[in-house]
């Protein structure tokens, strides 16, 4: 898989939030070809509750949101092992899609910084 993004995000506002949407950059996905994506969230810094993530495509330029993945985590949970922990999220694109702008978003019950990993193959 190659890494698209990797680096900690903060979660600063409490309650449902939905970003801007961002363009998805030339070369990401390639025509005719199948995308998978997944995204590795540091699992120890989630707060306890319910926090939902919520990760929308668009094909059209921004106008519409047609693909989405979600996920929810419901905090505490008694992690097996040893530290560090992680939440996976993982989608796939279909060889006609071509993803031209992404924007998320979270509901969360109070800030948290988690480390993040998106990767693309």
């Amino acid at each position: 898989m190659s890494v698209l993004f990797t680096n900690d995000a903060q979660v600063i506002q409490v309650g449902v939030r939905e970003s801007a949407p961002v363009a998805v950059p030339d070369g990401v996905k390639q025509p005719g070809l199948p995308l998978s994506v997944r995204i590795t969230l540091g699992a120890e810094a989630f707060p306890n509750g319910t926090t939902t993530l919520t990760v929308f495509l668009s094909l059209d330029g921004g106008a519409t949101f047609p693909r989405s993945a979600s996920m929810t985590v419901v905090m505490p949970v008694v992690f097996r092992g040893p530290a560090p922990h992680f939440w996976f999220m993982g989608f796939s694109l279909g060889p006609n899609d071509n993803p031209t702008h992404v924007k998320f978003s979270t509901n969360v019950p109070t800030q948290f910084t988690t480390s993040v990993l998106l990767e693309a193959e």
